[in-house]
């Protein structure tokens, strides 16, 4: 392990355009270690949001490793997104800058 650090943040989420009320604006607090070739082993737990009034049972949570190669971020993880019980897959490219 060559470092630990915490994150915390807001995440807008568009579930479907034909269902606004779907819609939702979370806070998150994670951790990450960090292992050598720039690899991260992360982890992350959400609030409920707005659609905490319709079906969520569980709370919101996500675990996953990540790549960062300078400003671009590879990220491949486990969600539970607090409706169901089993977790879903996220994969997805995004940008970071660090300060």
């Amino acid at each position: 392990m060559k470092s630990f650090g915490l994150h915390a943040g807001v995440r807008v989420s568009w579930y479907d355009s034909e269902a606004p009320e779907a819609n939702s604006v979370d806070g998150y607090i994670g951790g990450e270690f960090q292992l050598p070739l720039r690899i991260y082993l992360v982890g992350e737990v959400n609030t409920r949001g707005k659609a905490s009034t319709g079906n969520l049972q569980y709370i919101p949570y996500a675990f996953g490793a990540q790549w960062r190669a300078g400003a671009v971020n590879l990220t491949v993880a486990m969600i539970q997104n607090g409706s169901e019980k089993e977790l879903g897959i996220y994969s997805g490219v995004g940008l970071g800058f660090p300060f």
